[in-house]
């Protein structure tokens, strides 16, 4: 009898146990992605074959393929990219087809010109180029300029950074001649050195400076170049000066980049996520599908949300 009696006590604690252990795994799910403690799509890293191959990075270590997907809203379920239906995506891809067929295809927005030689630098495991950057940069900031709730956004040209670093304030002045940088909520600076793209976001009303680098990067440099130019630049626009020491530095490392050729797509996606105020939580196995979002994105010339 005693020994029933404790048998069902033990079950009973171990059943409270288990409810416990459940209702912290619910409570853990409904918190928010912390900005620097991205979430893994519940992947471990005992799930990812990792292997060395000849590195560009040396200090990264690179996964292996991952296998075919079958049903990409049941691999991706945490994910922040819209749970698109598999037609959709099959759609999308479809759609890219017909249009990178065209060896004429010529898509004109901001000045800025695509061809089919720069759509296709989104395929595969290709760098995308400057003009890719510059043009996707731009979409966000309209998407956002013509948003009733998202803060307004100005990027900088992907040619920028390079010439100030270059040729200091006075190469880079005629940038902004008809534009006040200060008006606007957040600023993105794409950066291109040592063939690796990085981001710099000037976020005026977090009053905050990130430097974002998929490898893992501080750029702190960098970050003080671009609050030199912005003392420099609000002298020469609005005649006095002004200490931009308020501005707390951040630097982020995830989404982490595992491979040598994804920086621009990340620091593009990253962007958009920041844009549209949400955690930019998605890892390197969602790259192709990004790509190909990215690639439809552009050739309708709108952000989708």
């Amino acid at each position: 009898m005693w020994q029933q009696v404790k048998k069902k006590v033990e079950i009973a604690k171990q059943k409270k146990k288990e409810k416990e252990e459940r209702q912290k795994l619910v409570e853990k799910k409904k918190q928010p992605a912390a900005f620097f403690s991205i979430p893994l799509l519940n992947v471990s890293l005992q799930e990812v074959d990792f292997k060395l191959e000849p590195l560009f990075y040396p200090h990264v270590k690179y996964p292996a393929s991952p296998s075919p997907i079958s049903n990409y809203n049941e691999y991706f379920e945490d994910s922040v990219i819209k749970k698109f239906s598999n037609s959709k995506w099959r759609q999308m891809k479809h759609f890219i087809k017909k249009c990178v067929s065209d060896e004429n295809l010529l898509i004109e927005r901001n000045k800025f010109k695509l061809t089919v030689v720069d759509i296709k630098t989104l395929a595969g495991t290709h760098w995308v180029n400057d003009q890719i950057i510059n043009f996707y940069f731009k979409l966000i900031e309209e998407r956002n300029l013509n948003s009733t709730y998202l803060p307004d956004i100005f990027a900088f040209s992907s040619f920028f950074f390079g010439s100030l670093k270059q040729h200091g304030y006075e190469g880079v002045k005629r940038e902004t001649k008809n534009i006040d940088i200060f008006k606007y909520s957040i600023i993105f600076i794409p950066v291109f050195e040592l063939n690796h793209w990085t981001l710099i976001i000037v976020d005026f009303g977090e009053c905050k400076i990130i430097s974002y680098d998929s490898i893992g990067g501080k750029n702190i440099d960098n970050t003080k170049e671009m609050i030199k130019y912005m003392k420099q630049e609000y002298l020469e626009k609005k005649k006095e000066k002004k200490s931009f020491d308020y501005l707390a530095f951040e630097y982020v490392t995830c989404p982490h980049q595992t491979n040598s050729y994804d920086c621009g797509v990340f620091i593009s996606y990253f962007a958009k996520c920041y844009g549209m105020l949400k955690s930019p939580s998605f890892v390197q196995k969602e790259l192709k599908l990004i790509r190909t979002m990215m690639t439809y994105e552009i050739l309708n010339s709108q952000i989708l949300e």
